[in-house]
């Protein structure tokens, strides 16, 4: 999308590979906006303060993040089968209990 500008949200490192478009990253401690493009990666450190993200023109980018822990850790992972025939969305049946629904 050309022209968004949003924060960046994340906690963890994130790397972005930038597939199309162009853009600038700001954030506190960053004396000049640092700008990205086309064919480019960009690594967003964890911890980053007040980081936002302004797209110049249409952008789309491939997003890595580092596994952390998480509430759904215990949970069986899905056949891949069925993300590739069900278009990528499986439900997740979370337990009924002290600590579920």
């Amino acid at each position: 999308m050309d022209g968004v500008e949003m924060e960046i949200p994340y906690a963890e490192m994130v790397i972005w590979i930038v597939l199309e478009g162009r853009g600038t990253i700001t954030c506190e401690g960053l004396s000049e906006p640092l700008s990205f493009g086309m064919g480019e990666t960009v690594v967003i450190p964890a911890g980053l303060k007040k980081g936002l993200v302004a797209t110049h023109a249409n952008s789309m980018w491939l997003e890595v993040s580092v596994p952390i822990a998480s509430s759904l850790a215990g949970f069986d992972r899905p056949d891949r089968r069925l993300l590739r025939e069900g278009g990528g969305y499986v439900s997740i049946q979370l337990p009924h209990g002290p600590s579920g629904p």
